[in-house]
Parts: structure tokens; sequence; C-alpha cells
């Protein structure tokens, strides 16, 4: 009898983690689309009419789009909502969003659409309810390990752009809008698995206020406080590691050929990075990868900005990506560790309004920086005073807090 209830638990688990890899196929296609096609669409949306330079087109872009980063700001209503909804009900309303974004991007000509319909994919993909399932299915001895697997698809989910680009992109204009028309079809293929495969919460019991904050009264609450300081600091560096990058490595190696490989061996390496991640994290201890992360994305970054040969580069962005997300994603997992059940989708959710607050303030001083000093020294500035303030209060952090 446990034989077979230990059987069921286990194809449970793995059809569990089977329906998390499609969501995250297809969450992070979408998610990759702005930052691997940048110079594509700023080309024929803003160079092209404006008359202007690549790396005058991609910091007006970045600076321009500020204003539209607070239709992602969203997403915290989504992840409180999961506690009220429920896990699956929020996931397919989170699904659907993508579609108008993604229709907006396909048929605009006009790069403030394009911004607008860009945010709401945005604001999609930033939900992530796959990693709620992790933290209330999957044992606590194996989730950042399955968060590490989970990562990897979005690496391999990743390295399809730069090969659907070299296939669908044929240098005519507009051609680039064939992606969002892919992006569309595989958003609504995993809606369908959604709704037919994964099974609907249980109605939930709770009538706690979504606006309720965790106070200073017990080791847990004092683990959630201390741990939104922390993802409040990282976040401010997102802005260096993801702006830029496409276009520098554009206007540095010039052909079609060599961007595309960078594109391309930049996610395998992602790969082997969250993996590595998720095991360190599991095995050793949280605070040992996020130390770890922090620094090989300060590394790699640096490398990626000097280097002048495209396996160096190509390697040194896969690092940095991954690093840099693999940290993040282990401080939002040991928020939801830290958290009763039944406020789980709550505590995320604040999470991320920290998290995004820190990306604003890195926003605004990064699209600042870039006119001063050059988009480089920015990248290094914005992503360097975050990973020192994180690793400093991941170190010093309370020793009984967590």
């Amino acid at each position: 009898m446990r034989s077979e209830k230990k059987n069921t638990g286990l194809a449970a688990g793995a059809v569990l983690i089977a329906i998390l890899i499609i969501i995250q196929i297809g969450d992070s296609y979408c998610s990759e689309l702005y930052d691997k096609i940048q110079s594509l669409f700023l080309r024929d949306l803003v160079m092209n009419p404006l008359n202007m330079s690549l790396e005058d087109a991609t910091v007006m872009i970045n600076s321009v789009a500020i204003p539209f980063y607070a239709i992602s700001l969203m997403s915290p209503v989504f992840r409180g909502m999961v506690d009220y909804l429920g896990r699956k009900k929020v996931l397919l309303i989170n699904l659907l969003l993508y579609i108008p974004g993604l229709l907006l991007c396909m048929t605009t000509r006009k790069y403030i659409v394009f911004l607008i319909g860009n945010s709401l994919i945005s604001l999609s993909t930033s939900v992530d309810i796959q990693y709620i399932y992790i933290a209330s299915f999957i044992d606590e001895k194996k989730r950042a390990t399955v968060r590490g697997i989970l990562a990897a698809v979005a690496a391999l989910s990743a390295a399809s752009v730069p090969v659907i680009r070299r296939i669908a992109i044929t240098g005519r204009p507009y051609d680039y809008t064939r992606m969002y028309g892919i992006g569309i079809a595989i958003t609504a293929f995993v809606a369908v698995i959604v709704f037919i495969f994964l099974p609907w919460d249980k109605k939930q019991t709770t009538t706690e206020k979504i606006t309720q904050l965790p106070t200073c009264g017990n080791k847990r609450n004092s683990a959630l406080i201390y741990l939104y300081i922390v993802i409040f600091a990282w976040g401010a560096g997102t802005s260096g590691i993801k702006f830029y990058n496409e276009p520098m490595i554009t206007m540095r190696f010039k052909t079609d050929y060599i961007i595309n490989m960078i594109l391309f061996i930049q996610p395998l390496i992602t790969i082997i990075i969250n993996i590595a991640s998720g095991i360190m994290g599991d095995r050793l201890s949280r605070r040992k990868a996020i130390c770890a992360d922090v620094a090989a994305t300060v590394v790699s970054l640096i490398l990626f900005i000097v280097s002048k040969n495209y396996i160096i580069t190509a390697a040194a962005y896969g690092i940095m990506i991954g690093a840099y997300f693999s940290a993040a994603n282990i401080i939002m997992l040991m928020i939801m560790e830290s958290s009763p059940k039944e406020r789980i989708g709550r505590n995320f959710a604040w999470a991320t309004v920290y998290n995004s607050v820190g990306n604003a303030i890195g926003m605004v001083l990064i699209s600042i920086l870039a006119k001063k000093i050059g988009t480089s020294a920015a990248k290094s500035v914005i992503l360097i005073i975050p990973a020192v303030l994180t690793v400093t209060g991941i170190i010093i952090r309370p020793w009984k807090v967590f």
C-alpha cells in the first residue's frame, strides 16, 4: 500500500514538473524576444524613421520605456490573487494576458505602441506562478534543484530565439513580427495544456487582507523582512544585466552569423549555471549558492564588456544571465519557504514589489548614466553596487533569521 502511494506521488510529481517545464518554455520564449531582437525592431521603428544610430536608438528606447515599466509593476497583484482565486485560475489569466501584448508588438508600426505591447508581455512573464507550485508541492531538499532545472529549460527555450531569428529574419522591413506570431501560437498551446492537465486548487479559506505586511514578531517574519531588503538590493542590478546587451554585441561583431552564434551559445552556458546553482542551493546552502552566483555575475559582466572574442563574450553572457537570475530566484524561493502556505502568494507578491522598486531605481539610474559615461560603464556601476549590498546582506544577516 505504501509503495502504491509512493508511486502515485512520484507520478503526480513527474506530471506537475512536466507541465511546469511546458509553461517555462513558453514564458522564456516570449520574455527573450525584446532583448534578443532589439536591434531589428529598433531599425524599423526608430533608426530608419528618426535617422538615428543604433547606440543612440538603444539609449533612447530604454529611456522612453521607463514610464511603461509601470504596467509590469502590476505583477504583485496577480501573485497576491493566488491566495484567493487559486494557482490555476491566476496562471490561466496570466497566460491569456500574453496574447494582446504579442499582438500589439506584431502589428504596430509605432514604437510607443510597441512598448505598450512589450510591457504587457513583461507583466505576464514576471508573474512566475510556476515557482509558487515549486514552493507548495516540491520537497524542501529538492526545490532549488527543480528550480534550477526549470531555469535551464528557460535557457534552452531562449536558445531557440536566435535559431528562429536566423530562419525567419530575411532582412526585409518588419520581418521580426513573425517571431511574435510564433509566440502567440506557443502561448495558446501552453494555455490548453494547463487547462486540461493541471488540477484545480482546493478552495482557500483565508480571510487575511492582501495589504497586510509581516511584522517582526517571530523568526519566520524576521526572515521575511530581511529577505525583502536583500531582494530589493539585488533587484536594483537587473538593468545592469539586461540593458544594451544585444545592441552592444551587434555594434562589436557586426556580422549576423557571429551575432546569432553568441545568442545561441549564451543560453547553453546559462543552462549549466542554472543547474549547478540549484544543486548547490540544495546540497550546500541557499546562502552559499547566492554568494557564488553574485560573484560569478560581476566577473562575467566585466568579461562581457571587455572581451573582443565572440566565444568568450558568449560564455560571459551566459554566465552573467544564469548567475544573476539564479541568485534572484533562490532569494525568492527562500521568501516562499519562510511563508505560511496560506500566505505564499501574497508574500511572493510583496517580494516582487520590493524587487520591482529596486529594478525601477536601477532603470532610471542606468538611463541617466548611459548618456553621461556610456553604456558599458553604466552597466558596471548599476550591477556592482547592488552586488556588494546583496552579498554584504547575505553574509552579515542575523544568524538566527535564516
